[in-house]
């Protein structure tokens, strides 16, 4: 209809968020109320006029400023092919492996990150975890600008690292399991790599930082023979 083309005509020519009145014409008209009114009706058309105009800045100020959308980072591993399965299961010590590791930050932010990998034997009973071998392995750093999470598109990747690994020489037989800690802008451990760190300050380290409900951690179960 010839309103409607009318409107969109508006809406593009505009430089500013499009209202459906003007205020100018509302502070007219209640000027026009409030010289011919009684007390109370110029008290009325007043708290209208101030109600009004709040809604319209509150508008604008919406439309001009957009909601943040949630913030998180995405963290998983693939197996060898490419998909989360066939991941590596049975190892040798000193046998090589690779897995890929994928990170994509949606935080609003460039975030430097950390990978810690850490191969651990425990047992978990009575809501108490007791650490028998605790390796930490390796670090690895990228540093990833925001992206935008658009459900309209194809999923694609923002980074992925083919990750070769090994356990340590002097690892002992048994059931492990490789951790792998995700770091944002945080503190990270430079302690000794591939020695038995079983007792140490690192053991309280380890077992925190997984505690944490907020923490982004993986884990694949090993089994490991010599």
């Amino acid at each position: 209809t010839a309103l409607g083309i009318t409107g969109i005509w508006r809406r593009s020519v505009t430089d500013g968020p499009f209202l459906p009145f003007k205020p100018g014409t509302i502070i007219a008209l209640a000027k026009k109320e409030l010289d011919a009114g009684t007390k109370v009706d110029r008290a009325l058309t007043i708290i209208l006029v101030i109600a009004i105009l709040s809604s319209v800045i509150a508008l604008a100020y919406v439309i001009a400023v957009p909601r943040q959308g949630e913030s998180f980072s995405e963290f998983y591993i693939l197996g060898p092919g490419g998909k989360a399965a066939n991941y590596p299961q049975n190892l040798t010590v000193g046998e090589d492996t690779w897995v890929t590791v994928g990170i994509a930050n949606h935080n609003h932010r460039t975030i430097n990150y950390t990978v810690e990998v850490w191969l651990v034997n425990y047992t978990y009973a009575d809501n108490i975890t007791t650490i028998h071998h605790l390796y930490y392995m390796d670090t690895f750093n990228k540093t990833l600008d925001h992206v935008e999470v658009d459900l309209e598109k194809k999923w694609t990747a923002q980074y992925e690292k083919n990750y070769t690994f090994s356990v340590p020489a002097e690892t002992v037989e048994g059931k492990y399991k490789l951790w792998f800690l995700l770091k944002e802008d945080g503190k990270v451990y430079d302690g000794a790599k591939d020695s038995d760190l079983r007792g140490t300050g690192a053991e309280s380290y380890f077992l925190d930082y997984i505690g944490d409900r907020d923490a982004y951690t993986l884990n694949l179960n090993l089994n490991i023979t010599a």
